[in-house]
């Protein structure tokens, strides 16, 4: 006969085996977290005819009356997935894609198909005359070597071997690649942000984090540099010296760094631990922030802005300073207009992994300023309360 305290040990078996199993089945459960809610400032935008083109989140946008439009292409054209970057020779979009088989694709200004120049991945494009230089990347998305296609004589040929924060010129015109690997015309870089970085304005899962954003390369007046947070300390190495800026621990910079006259622009932002959200670039995480100047024939460092928490910086280093707050947006400490809030809202179990799966944002606010006109968007978001 079975007594009363086996079968009670029996049944704490059994219950233990069924927990067990089912975290081995269907996953640990994680959570409850909230949705995120992000900012986007896309990076680069380029004049094709009389549009505006950019791109974030692997897609192309066309900025017009104030919004950003989806990319809309004509029925002879191709669809191309991950997009990495987009210039122009004034009259077409050419688009660098991480896809083999659009590695470089020209359209015209109103989005018609006219080519596809190189096949295999291109990590970032340059213009120059008839000439587009380009970074080819490997199945890794990493790349490896800078390319020439003339469109003229239809030829493509090797330039150089692989280079990151450095120069390399070609037939008198100088190409500086940051550390992505994004490409940039030297003689031509005044006021252009040099940190234009894709994995920044990749809301999609792959594993990226505000970590990857602690130095930032740049080019100025025939030298490269770099600006670095790690170790809770603001170095910038320049011209073969060091100077140092004193700041708190856990420091990440924003993804925009501009050279405007004699000075460097960069902008630094307190990170702000939070254990009920997973994704790193979710407002919730943005604690204080500053606009830090550097002069080149000083050699000191200017603080021209603070922002308190969940405040963000839209543009600077280009004669204008623009930011999010509270639901406004500022420029040169004026209300430009109202917009939505940008905040986390409810929350959501997560199951099988502790990295974020499926659509958990709540709300994008993306956000262009030229200093004239600000363009907006927001989008929000169909969640769900288990993943």
């Amino acid at each position: 006969m079975i007594t009363a305290s086996i079968l009670l040990t029996l049944i704490v078996f059994l219950f233990v085996i069924i927990i067990i199993s089912s975290e081995f089945i269907f996953g640990k459960r994680y959570g409850p977290y909230h949705h995120e809610a992000i900012i986007t400032i896309p990076t680069k935008v380029v004049t094709v005819g009389n549009k505006q083109y950019t791109w974030f989140d692997r897609t192309i946008y066309h900025i017009e009356g104030n919004d950003f439009l989806l990319f809309s292409r004509s029925s002879d054209s191709r669809n191309i997935i991950g997009i990495n970057d987009i210039t122009t020779d004034g009259e077409d979009l050419i688009v660098a894609a991480w896809d083999a088989n659009s590695g470089l694709t020209v359209f015209s200004s109103d989005c018609v198909y006219k080519e596809t120049l190189v096949t295999g991945s291109v990590r970032s494009a340059l213009v120059n005359g008839d000439k587009i230089y380009y970074f080819r990347a490997n199945n890794s998305g990493e790349y490896f070597e800078l390319r020439c296609y003339d469109r003229a004589l239809k030829t493509d040929e090797f330039v150089a071997e692989k280079f990151s924060n450095d120069t390399v010129t070609v037939d008198g015109f100088t190409i500086y690649a940051n550390y992505k690997g994004n490409l940039y015309s030297a003689e031509d870089i005044e006021k252009v942000n040099q940190a234009n970085d894709y994995l920044l304005n990749d809301t999609e899962k792959h594993g990226i984090t505000c970590a990857a954003q602690k130095r930032l390369g740049f080019y100025y007046n025939g030298a490269t540099g770099e600006v670095n947070t790690e170790n809770g300390r603001i170095t910038l190495d320049y011209g073969g010296e060091s100077f140092g800026l004193d700041n708190e621990d856990n420091c990440y910079l924003y993804n925009r760094i501009v050279v405007n006259g004699n000075k460097l622009y960069f902008a630094v932002m307190d990170y702000k631990s939070n254990d009920n959200c997973i994704y790193d670039f979710c407002i919730c995480h943005v604690e204080k922030s500053r606009l830090v100047s550097f002069d080149f024939e000083t050699k000191t460092f200017t603080t021209e802005k603070n922002l308190d928490e969940n405040e963000y910086f839209i543009s600077f280093g280009e004669g204008f300073t623009s930011y999010y707050s509270n639901g406004k947006v500022y420029r040169d400490g004026v209300v430009v207009t109202s917009v939505n809030e940008i905040k986390p809202q409810g929350e959501f179990m997560q199951y099988g992994t502790i990295n974020r799966g499926g659509e958990t944002k709540i709300s994008r606010s993306v956000f262009y300023d030229t200093g004239t006109e600000l363009y907006y968007r927001f989008d929000e978001n169909t969640v769900k309360n288990e993943y």
